[in-house]
Order: structure tokens, then sequence, then C-alpha cells
């Protein structure tokens, strides 16, 4: 990160402020500066890959009726779905449920260094190319297909973010966090990341 001139700053609190921004120069700061007595605590449920007969019986089981969160809500999940093996009248369904559904590429490549080293285009074809399948066959209208996850979890670079920048992707859950005690807050990424580039030959963006 430190060698590219044109590199992300990093965090200012005075510029970055919520909702639509969050930092902390070390990463542990929580937002709004609650109490940890006072924290929500939350989980996420995700799932990768293909969506079909093999797994949607166990998705159902997991979000059976009557499971609820504590607001009376019942429990969603996001599923980031590639499309070989996809069945997307099942997908259409996640959907209606409530489920979020996110981007995981057309042809979930399985060379590691096929998604490190992509091109801007390339990371392009491949996520914007299975948004607009979704949209297509399972019938996703809403413009709600936001997210993106690489497969293997394999970070491609400043193409990545670039790609997702002009594809107007909001988030990415791909980049990961080494372990750490107090643990990382969640952040965005208008500024620079605040821990190290975690896992072995990741390509992490730096602008």
């Amino acid at each position: 990160v430190d060698r590219d001139p044109n590199r992300a700053p990093p965090c200012d609190q005075t510029q970055c402020v919520l909702p639509d921004c969050f930092c902390s120069p070390d990463g542990t700061q929580i937002p709004g500066r609650l109490e940890p007595s006072s924290v929500p605590q939350m989980i996420t449920i995700t799932f990768d890959d293909a969506v079909n007969n093999n797994n949607i019986i166990v998705y159902e089981r997991i979000f059976k009726e009557g499971r609820n969160n504590p607001n009376g809500c019942s429990a969603k999940g996001t599923f980031f779905v590639s499309h070989k093996y996809t069945n997307y009248s099942a997908v259409q369904e996640l959907h209606r449920k409530g489920h979020e559904i996110a981007a995981h590429s057309i042809t979930h490549r399985n060379l590691e260094k096929y998604w490190t080293d992509a091109s801007l285009d390339t990371w392009a074809k491949e996520m914007a190319g299975v948004r607009l399948i979704l949209e297509r066959f399972a019938n996703i209208t809403d413009n709600s297909i936001v997210g993106v996850r690489a497969p293997y979890l394999r970070v491609g670079g400043n193409g990545q973010f670039s790609m997702m920048e002009e594809q107007a992707f909001l988030y990415d859950s791909t980049l990961t966090a080494p372990l750490s005690n107090p643990p990382l807050w969640p952040y965005t990424l208008y500024f620079r990341m605040p821990h190290k580039c975690h896992g072995n030959g990741q390509n992490c963006p730096t602008r």
C-alpha cells in the first residue's frame, strides 16, 4: 500500500461521517462511541455458490417459519450466487421471501490466480454479468443486487473495486480482517483500511 503514490489516505473522522462513511484509525472504535453493553449483537448468515435442489432443502430448514429475531422479524440470509448449476426459480423464491441475493461470478473459475490477477474488464464480465443473469432469470427487478463476494475470497485489488464503483455495487464481502482483540469493526473504503492485507498472496486494494 505504501508504495502506491495514489494510495487512499488514512482515516479522517472529520470527513468520514455516518451514515455514508465510517472509519477509525485502528479499526476498533465502536460506531457512535456506544458503550459495549449497549451495542446490538448481530450475526450475518451468508452462503456462496449455486442455489439448487442439493441445498435448497437445507436453507428451508435453517430459515424455517418461527425462527425469528428478538424484534419479531424472521431471520434472513444473504446468498452470493454463481451461475453454474443454479436453479433460478429457487433464487426467485429466496428473493420473494426477503433474503438478499448478491453476486458471486458467472464462471467461478477454480484458479485462484484468475481472481487475484483479473482485469477490471474481467471483473465486470463476471460480477455485473451474473447480476444481469440473476435479474433476468430470477426476475429480480428491484435493483437490490448490490453486493459482491469473489470466489475463494480472492481479492482482486484496485481492478475489482474500480469495477464495483463503475457498476454501482455498494459493498464487498471478500476482504477479510485478521483475528484481533478487541475485534475490528466493519468500515467503508473511502479511506485506507485499518489493517494489513490478510491472507496468503492476497491482492488488496490500495486506492
